[in-house]
């Protein structure tokens, strides 16, 4: 069966190969005999211009992967990438009857029996996908996405052909071990892109995430109405960032900060500490609710195995620290060296050596100095001394660019991305603490807790008394000073614990601009720090 598949795919592949490699050779991508394409660039037109009108015209397949290498700034230039950028990224909307042609084949029943209202007009027609609004029975809001006819077969068939592109990107500057790389990073998210049921159960993975992330919000899958080719997912009330953006008076400037900000955390939250994050986050995709809530509602998810992210997590906070040292051992351990890669020592030497406004072609900020601009010169020396990430990390790169990008048009004031990596930390121990205190270990105790909780208004006030009038008695015993310093250090431990809990419950909220609970995690932490330092003090 599978030596006849292969036959019966052989012929057309072939034909496919040789209208790419044509193609490719009038838009003078390759070497040998060629003519360019009449009325679409000359001769004397740059490399990437001309590249980026060949993809346009190779079809959805090509065309995508010119915009996936435009999310690649760590391997292109600047201009490059916004050249790419620009490619088309919508297609000709489907025929009504086609359109209810393939949900009856794939859901076995018509639209009219699975929704009550399906708008055959489709707010969105993209080189692979095509989006329609409808509502189920119930009355619930949800959008329908179909998987392109022709895509299934052009994916199979040109996914295979991408390496014919090695050498025009080259020329740009990349070296085939990175385009390589690249083709690879694109396949994955493709499959993603063009089968359905992989996009749901990453979702629902995402899903899990929400429970404990109360900033975050993830559309429900309908699986019921749901396959490899059509998707129907809850659609979320709420404004795009692509409308915000659009509108310049929608928001004023501090609240554009702050939406940055809260936008900058949820994808670091998601990609350092979540189970999976949005690697292709972009402003048509972004969702506010109007709770504030964060939805990633389209692109592909990603995920860093559990080693990986933790590498990754000191890497980030060794370049918030400014320690480059650190920075670099940390990167390396998801890098790999190729042939002529340096030593160690002087990888170092040049992260310390590095200078946004002399290293970078890319601004994230009018001073040229924020966080994403070093992290990016970071990743381009990596690759100029042949180091090259591990397959997981081009995603978090790609992301996590995109992502401060979006963040800039948003706002030029400060640096958001830094700050959100800040809070993330805070984040990051405060869920600790919070795990700690839902073991086992808590719930086995939880007499003696709720025992020493109902006691503990008097205990502070007995504690706060005797710190402010200095009731220290000269004649005491030094059995008498340890059990007083003893009880002390138990309260301030509750305070801290009990502040923890707080700021846990009200860290979304105070993100989110609600100003309820902050008063409560500041009295709290200031008291258990009054008491520790007088304790510290009497010993």
């Amino acid at each position: 069966m599978r030596l006849a598949q292969e036959r019966v795919f052989s012929r057309p592949f072939k034909v496919r190969q040789r209208a790419v490699e044509q193609c490719l050779s009038q838009f003078g991508l390759r070497p040998g005999p060629y003519r360019l394409a009449r009325n679409r660039v000359t001769r004397d037109e740059n490399q990437i211009v001309r590249l980026r009108a060949a993809l346009e015209t190779l079809g959805p397949v090509f065309c995508s992967f010119g915009l996936y290498m435009s999310t690649r700034r760590d391997l292109l230039a600047a201009q490059d990438c916004v050249q790419l950028a620009s490619l088309a990224s919508h297609a000709p909307e489907l025929s009504p009857g086609l359109i209810r042609e393939q949900i009856k084949r794939e859901l076995g029943c018509s639209p009219d029996e699975i929704y009550r209202d399906f708008t055959e007009t489709p707010f969105v027609s993209g080189l692979l996908v095509q989006q329609h609004s409808a509502w189920l029975h119930d009355g619930r809001p949800v959008m329908v996405k179909l998987i392109r006819p022709e895509v299934e077969e052009l994916a199979y068939y040109d996914s295979q052909l991408l390496h014919l592109l090695r050498g025009a990107f080259m020329s740009s500057g990349c070296t085939s071990t990175q385009i390589e790389s690249a083709i690879e990073d694109f396949i994955s998210t493709l499959q993603q892109h063009t089968d359905f049921l992989l996009h749901a159960d990453a979702v629902a993975r995402l899903e899990q995430d929400m429970e404990a992330f109360g900033m975050l919000r993830v559309p429900s899958v309908q699986r019921q109405f749901t396959t490899s080719r059509v998707l129907t997912i809850e659609r979320l009330p709420g404004q795009t960032l692509e409308e915000i953006l659009d509108d310049s008076n929608r928001l004023n400037d501090d609240e554009r900060y702050a939406l940055a900000h809260r936008v900058c955390v949820v994808w670091l939250r998601q990609s350092l500490l979540g189970s999976v994050f949005p690697a292709e986050p972009a402003s048509a995709n972004i969702t506010i609710l109007p709770t504030n809530q964060i939805a990633f509602t389209e692109g592909a998810l990603a995920s860093l195995p559990i080693q990986a992210k933790a590498n990754v997590w000191d890497y980030m906070i060794a370049a918030l620290r400014d320690d480059p040292d650190r920075a670099c051992s940390s990167l390396l351990k998801e890098m790999e060296a190729g042939d002529g890669a340096v030593s160690d020592v002087e990888l170092r030497q040049g992260f310390r050596q590095l200078v946004p406004f002399r290293d970078s072609d890319w601004s994230y900020g009018r001073d040229n100095n924020s966080l994403a601009e070093y992290l990016l010169m970071h990743w381009k020396f990596m690759h100029q001394n042949s180091y090259e990430p591990r397959a997981h990390v081009p995603s978090f790169y790609r992301g996590l660019l995109t992502i401060a990008g979006l963040a800039r048009q948003l706002t030029s004031k400060g640096d958001p991305l830094q700050r959100a990596l800040q809070d993330v930390r805070v984040l990051a121990e405060t869920e600790r603490l919070r795990d700690l205190l839902s073991t086992s270990h808590l719930t086995e105790q939880m007499d003696t807790y709720l025992a020493l909780m109902m006691h503990f208004p008097q205990r502070l006030d007995q504690a706060l008394t005797a710190i402010a009038t200095r009731e220290v008695r000269a004649g005491e015993t030094s059995h008498g000073r340890k059990k007083k310093n003893s009880s002390a250090v138990e309260i301030a431990i509750w305070l801290m614990l009990g502040a923890s809990v707080l700021l846990v419950q009200h860290f979304e909220t105070a993100l989110t601009g609600s100003q309820s609970g902050r008063f409560d995690i500041v009295v709290i932490v200031l008291v258990g720090g009054l008491l520790l330092l007088t304790i510290n003090r009497r010993r």
